[in-house]
């Protein structure tokens, strides 16, 4: 049986479709058309999923009666589907492998979800948006990860190539990636996944340049300010570092 309470929502795609055939057939021909069109996408999410993802991954179809809505889940491990990625790199010593291993699998989680999403429209024959309700392709914690890493390379990209930075700038968006970065952990269930992300953040946030000569310090404000920043640094890094050590 899937662990899939364990287990992290690597990608998920849900669309829903009414389409005018629907409405021309029912009884036993419209459940056995139904039937039909699940098992064909049931049979399609598992081969692609497998292929963008990798073999072992748990997977979870759902359609909801009525009107013809699917849920197509993918539960699975970070740390599995960076090391099918690029076997080669070590995630947990250094933050810039991590990081562009997590662009691999946000590019392969969105076109998954786009391919799944796709062979569920054409399998319904839905095409107006009249019959088209809503389709999402939700890339599920790597997703979450991702953001995560734009936020902290927003702040390197910002120290590292301009001087005088707005200490209240980075400051502001400092705590906001301390308050993201503790909600996405709470987030994250498979415990080998937690502590790849946790000791990668770690490497990230520590090697930061947050020298004094990438900020505007000329006045008492800003020094005072520039002070938090570090503190605030400080704080998010003993955060990491207490998770799963009370």
């Amino acid at each position: 049986m899937a662990d899939y309470i364990n287990s992290n929502i690597l990608s998920q795609s849900y669309v829903h479709v009414e389409p005018e055939w629907l409405s021309t057939v029912n009884g036993k021909e419209k459940q056995e058309a139904i039937q039909k069109i699940k098992n064909i996408i049931k049979l399609h999410a598992e081969e692609r999923m497998k292929f963008f993802l990798y073999d072992d991954v748990d997977i979870d179809i759902a359609f909801e009666d009525g009107s013809i809505k699917a849920r197509i889940t993918a539960y699975g491990s970070v740390c599995v589907l960076l090391n099918a990625l690029t076997p080669a790199s070590n995630f947990v010593a250094n933050y810039s492998s991590y990081r562009e291993g997590i662009k691999l699998m946000v590019s392969d989680v969105a076109r998954l979800s786009d391919v799944v999403n796709a062979e569920v429209l054409f399998q319904t024959k839905s095409r107006t948006k009249k019959e088209i309700i809503r389709v999402e392709a939700r890339k599920g914690i790597v997703g979450s990860l991702d953001n995560i890493n734009k936020k902290i390379n927003e702040i390197s990209n910002k120290t590292k190539t301009h001087k005088r930075n707005s200490v209240t700038t980075i400051y502001n968006t400092f705590l906001d990636l301390h308050k993201s970065i503790l909600e996405l952990m709470d987030n994250v269930n498979d415990a080998d996944d937690k502590e790849l992300v946790r000791l990668s953040l770690i490497d990230g946030i520590k090697n930061l340049n947050l020298g004094k000569g990438a900020f505007d310090l000329t006045s008492p404000m800003s020094i005072k300010l520039y002070d938090d920043l570090l503190k605030e640094r400080e704080g998010l890094v003993e955060d990491l570092e207490n998770i799963n050590n009370p």
